[in-house]
């Protein structure tokens, strides 16, 4: 099975000028990757976050946390098997950390409020985000709430256009920038509900709260 680092050069040539530049920094900087923040790799490369999103998908990487993920894989094939409990909470502190600096308290606090309080939630996601939305609907259910998953971009319209106030809509997109996703909130807004945002990049949803 090819690392990442192998479909890195199995691809290249398929890659965009922009997404070129991205796989060079990669191939050189390796190493130096394994805990940065997509952002921050984007201002050090002078691209943007999309441009770095589709990179990652084009070597069949889901997300940008899934690519750090197979990267530190690459990079660290070597690793004994003592080392492994150590390597893997390397990778799940570098993704809290990445999640921590995108909110604060606050903004969980709100969010449990707003679950409370609604009558009932409904989580809409597409592709890798609605098997999130569905694990996270089936947790919930568990727990009391009445929640709807919408997973398809015509139901996500539907449902949006009878909520209400009393309503709530946990929208999940990894990149920030899923048109369908957007569509509904903008629907959902409209009708009075809330809307809680689940994704990587919160200053990409201008719609988003």
């Amino acid at each position: 099975m090819h690392s990442i680092l192998d479909q890195i050069q199995l691809k290249y040539q398929t890659l965009s000028k922009t997404e070129k530049k991205v796989a060079d920094y990669v191939i050189k900087h390796n190493k130096d990757l394994l805990n940065i923040h997509i952002q921050e790799l984007a201002d050090k490369i002078d691209v943007s976050v999309a441009a770095i999103t589709r990179f990652c998908k084009k070597i069949d990487a889901v997300s940008f946390v899934d690519f750090k993920i197979l990267l530190r894989d690459a990079v660290e094939e070597n690793y004994e098997a003592d080392d492994a409990i150590t390597k893997v909470n390397q990778i799940y502190e570098s993704v809290i950390k990445s999640t921590n600096s995108l909110t604060n308290i606050g903004s969980y606090k709100k969010a449990c409020e707003w679950m409370l309080q609604a009558s009932r939630i409904h989580i809409f996601g597409i592709g890798s985000s609605g098997l999130s939305g569905q694990e996270f609907k089936a947790r919930l259910s568990r727990m009391g709430f009445a929640v709807d998953t919408h997973t398809d971009s015509h139901a996500m319209i539907i449902a949006s256009s009878i909520l209400s106030s009393n309503d709530l809509v946990i929208a999940i997109s990894s990149s920030g920038q899923t048109k369908e996703i957007i569509d509904g909130i903008e629907i959902a807004k409209r009708r009075g509900a809330k809307v809680i945002s689940i994704t990587s990049y919160s200053h990409l949803l201008p719609h988003f709260p």
